[in-house]
């Protein structure tokens, strides 16, 4: 398949599955898309079997269910984790928290609360923790750790004998500036000896230096952790035996901090070899290629290569396509990525498509309407509407965003934020669209009252009877619409307060709806 064509291919396989026009629009049949050639891998591996749900010796589902949703736990987990480096990388370490924390309670009620894959999580949170100078918490997760390994396996094995010690290492006391110093200076010291005490160009040096690399980067000194990370690249690339998952994982760990860093030229070098590393040793449909080609497409987009950058984000959606089927939720964050780049590209009727098929497949998924995926694509969307000059489901779309990432990440987040200001500026612009001349004659109060009660009545909530008066159910469901959006503005309503809430509302027309006036 050319080049050229590998966005056109994607769009008439997701065509295949979507509403009727779609196929007619892109040209697809109702036999879907020719089938790709065949792509014969240099050498492949069989991928580790996916985690069992449920624990240990638990038949209560089908294979196959089994298999789903251990994939879509496996998705939703290492989402959230990448998600933590990035923010960790930008320097707050409160938001990689967060995220390392929700990954924390679906593994939970998944897997269970003393589930092994909880271990290195349980860990990070500590680090974080104590970064902030939280001991006390830090200690409670060191100490829920130990007990799931003693669970699991005991309380004389290694990993006990190493949680202990860690345990027991932690001040006593608040932490101060001086206490987390000389915390830190033990640390490095321990580094430092298990890197001299490994034989000089062994590949156990490798993975010492990689972990005093991982030190430095989760103290802010980037630099320092890059050049460990490059000392540790050239030991593994010199050994022989079975290092390309760590090969791997530094490379991406490099652009990670690279992309950090602005250096998005040295990132796509880093991402380019990390995918022949895995395309030689997996293969060139392996799920593994997926986000170092998804990182790639971004990089390649900041360097000004957008349509080097939208080839790579449609060959990931294409794999995640041909391994996880058209109705995996990974399937729609692959799609998603691709309508991002088109609309950058200002290429709306394929972005369009992206969007809607995202956001149909989030929706199916059991958790799919309270899914930040989810309101990431509807925002997509309602970008594309604002530019095609559909006001009313643009509005629809960003509200519907924006409540979910309030549900989900609280109305001070960032991602929240930015949502509300975007809905603010498309209902602002539909308002002014709709009421025309604002040096028109001032409403009497009561009936700007009306107003918003009609607004309240057409986004679904309940203001009692249009009097101009606000009783119980007005109040109800302005507080409500409030809390939806994560705004606090209707303390007392008065001729200012109601002038900021009906900002948020967009003006109804005649026939009772939004008001669909270009």
């Amino acid at each position: 398949m050319g080049r050229n064509q590998r966005a056109t291919w994607v769009i008439a396989v997701l065509a295949a599955g979507a509403p009727a026009w779609w196929g007619h629009a892109y040209g697809a049949t109702e036999a879907g898309p020719p089938a790709p050639s065949a792509v014969t891998p240099l050498s492949r591996r069989t991928p580790p079997p996916p985690l069992p749900r449920g624990g240990p010796g638990d038949g209560s589902q089908p294979a196959d269910e089994a298999n789903d949703n251990s994939s879509r736990l496996l998705d939703q987990v290492s989402g959230l984790i990448r998600l933590a480096d990035l923010e960790d990388l930008r320097g707050d370490p409160q938001k990689s928290y967060r995220h390392i924390e929700q990954a924390v309670k679906i593994i939970e009620t998944e897997l269970g609360n003393v589930h092994p894959i909880l271990l290195p999580h349980l860990l990070r949170l500590t680090d974080l923790l104590l970064r902030r100078g939280s001991q006390n918490e830090a200690r409670s997760l060191l100490a829920r750790a130990e007990s799931i390994v003693t669970e699991r396996f005991g309380n004389r094995g290694p990993l006990f004998a190493l949680l202990s010690a860690r345990k027991a290492s932690l001040p006593e006391g608040a932490a101060g500036d001086e206490g987390s110093d000389a915390r830190n200076e033990a640390i490095l010291r321990d580094l430092k000896a298990r890197i001299h005490a490994q034989l000089p160009g062994s590949p156990a040096r490798a993975m010492a230096l990689r972990r005093l690399g991982d030190h430095y980067r989760r103290q802010g000194n980037w630099g320092r952790a890059i050049s460990l990370y490059h000392r540790s690249l050239e030991l593994l690339m010199a050994s022989d035996g079975p290092y390309h998952a760590a090969r791997v994982s530094l490379l991406r760990d490099l652009a990670l901090l690279e992309q950090g860093l602005g250096e998005e030229a040295r990132a796509i070098d880093h991402l380019q070899w990390a995918i022949a590393l895995t395309e030689s040793e997996y293969g060139t449909e392996s799920p593994e290629l997926m986000p170092l080609l998804t990182a790639l497409g971004h990089s390649q987009r900041v360097m000004g290569q957008p349509s080097q950058g939208r080839l790579g984000l449609a060959r990931a959606l294409e794999i995640s396509l041909r391994v996880r089927g058209k109705e995996h939720p990974g399937t729609a964050i692959a799609t998603t990525e691709l309508g991002e780049a088109f609309l950058l590209e200002k290429e709306y009727v394929p972005a369009k498509l992206m969007f809607v098929r995202a956001v149909e497949i989030l929706r199916a998924q059991p958790s799919g309407s309270l899914s930040p995926e989810l309101a990431r694509a509807l925002i997509g969307l309602a970008s594309v509407q604002d530019r095609q000059e559909s006001f009313s489901e643009a509005i629809r779309n960003q509200r519907e965003a924006l409540i979910i990432l309030v549900k989900r990440l609280g109305a001070e987040h960032p991602q929240s934020v930015d949502a509300r200001n975007t809905y603010l500026s498309f209902v602002e612009a539909a308002n002014r669209r709709a009421l025309g001349d604002p040096g028109r004659p001032r409403e009497r109060f009561q009936d700007r009252i009306r107003d918003l009660q009609d607004r309240l009545a057409a986004i679904g909530l309940d203001p009692g009877p249009v009097n101009g008066r606000i009783g119980v159910r007005t109040k109800s469901a302005l507080i409500s619409f409030e809390k939806q959006l994560g705004l606090s503005l209707s303390a007392d309503i008065d001729e200012e307060s109601l002038a900021r809430i009906l900002l948020y509302l967009p003006v109804v027309n005649s026939r009772g709806g939004p008001d669909e006036a270009s």
